[in-house]
């Protein structure tokens, strides 16, 4: 529990920092593409920047499904499903033992 209770505040640490360099990037590509307004710049830049900010983007999003499992994983495996989750016990008594196999590997 305190391991998967870490690694979300970790997680949470990297999201701050992926959220300022996100910011950083939107900067860069509006510069390039003011740069390429003025006629000082080309469309490679833009779509350099674009994709650089892209890849930040991306990183966001993996790090959010990231933070949700790890919310999700301890009240999975003491048994206490969120509220709006459906499970079949067949379904439920599987994800037990995923979860055993997970938390014993990562204590």
């Amino acid at each position: 529990m305190e391991g998967a209770l870490a690694n979300n505040a970790a997680l949470a640490e990297r999201r701050d920092l992926l959220v300022k360099q996100a910011q950083k990037q939107e900067e860069a590509l509006k510069l390039a593409q003011e740069r390429v307004r003025v006629g000082s710049g080309d469309q490679r830049a833009v779509l350099q920047q674009q994709l650089m900010l892209y890849r930040v983007l991306q990183q966001q999003l993996t790090l959010d499904a990231q933070q949700r499992i790890e919310r999700v994983k301890p009240a999975a495996c003491a048994g206490r499903w969120p509220g709006n989750l459906i499970v079949a016990p067949r379904q439920a008594s599987a994800a037990r033992e995923i979860c055993a196999r997970v938390m014993h590997r990562n204590p």
